[in-house]
Order: C-alpha cells, then structure tokens, then sequence
C-alpha cells in the first residue's frame, strides 16, 4: 500500500511540473536582474534601481562612425567619444543624445582626423540648454562614487586617416 502511494505522489508531481512547463512565461517568476547588468529589451526597470554605465565593444569605425552596444542614463544626456590622449579620454571627437533608461545601440558620428586607434566612450549631463551640447560647460561627465562613467575601445580606422568618399 505504501508503495502505491509512493507512486501516486511521483506522479502527481511529475504531472504538476509538466503542467508547469506548459504555462505561459508570464506565469513564471521573472529573475530580477541586478543594477550592473543591462537588462533586456522591453523590460521595464525603475531609474532607481539601475546604475549608469556604457556597453562597448571593439569595431571598426572605417564609415566614421562608432556604435556602442548600450549606455544607461538616469538623466537626459550625452554619450561623447573622445580620442585618446595619453593612456586617457582627449578631446571629444563625436557626440550624441541619450534618455534617460537604457539606451541601445548608440550611434555616433566621429571626427575621423582625430581620431585614434582606442576611443573613449564617456557619459555626460545635459544641464545647459537642454539639446545643446556644452562641454566643457554645464553638460560634465556623469560620476559614480567619484570616477567618471567612461568606458575604453579599440577602432580599426582608415589609413590616411581621411574620411571615406
């Protein structure tokens, strides 16, 4: 008898689980994703909870212009690529708008005369006029726990140096 209702219960399990697996994926729990990672397309996540920072990968920039995989914003700002001077960001070479949240695939147009063969890819505030890039100015680099939110890639760029026809 006892086995019996040992199989019972196996089976009302593996029938419970199953059933479960059938569900729709809005029945399931979703993983809270944590603050340093960006989360995926389309969900919804409080400013609160995210922290700001820049996705970038290595590329080639030979049509003069950089993408970077993703930039999170609290605020409406910029993301500025800067040529590399020293071991460090230079002068800015190219800049674009971001929102607030997470910003995908941002595209840059960069200065292919000054450029360098690693860029630097730093968040800024707009705090001047709002659209209007002012930097050096009202529009500072954003910081998090007193460093700057930069982040450092390599660009393959066009010989000369000269922008493509």
């Amino acid at each position: 008898m006892l086995r019996r209702n040992y199989r019972f219960v196996v089976l009302a399990m593996v029938l419970s689980w199953l059933s479960a697996c059938s569900a729709p994926a809005t029945a399931l729990a979703t993983p809270r994703t944590p603050p340093t990672q960006v989360p995926p397309t389309g969900t919804p996540i409080p400013l609160k909870s995210l922290t700001p920072q820049i996705t970038v990968n290595d590329q080639n920039a030979m049509n003069g212009t950089v993408s970077i995989a993703s930039v999170v914003a609290l605020e409406q700002g910029w993301l500025a690529i800067n040529a590399e001077k020293n071991g460090a960001p230079g002068i800015v070479i190219g800049y674009s708008p971001v929102k607030p949240g997470v910003n995908r695939n941002v595209v840059v147009i960069i200065d292919l005369l000054h450029a360098t063969p690693r860029l630097w890819a730093v968040l800024h505030v707009d705090k001047g006029q709002v659209g209007t890039w002012e930097f050096p100015g009202p529009d500072v680099p954003v910081q998090v726990a007193g460093n700057m939110v930069m982040s450092a890639f390599n660009v393959t760029l066009p010989v000369s140096g000269t922008p493509p026809a």
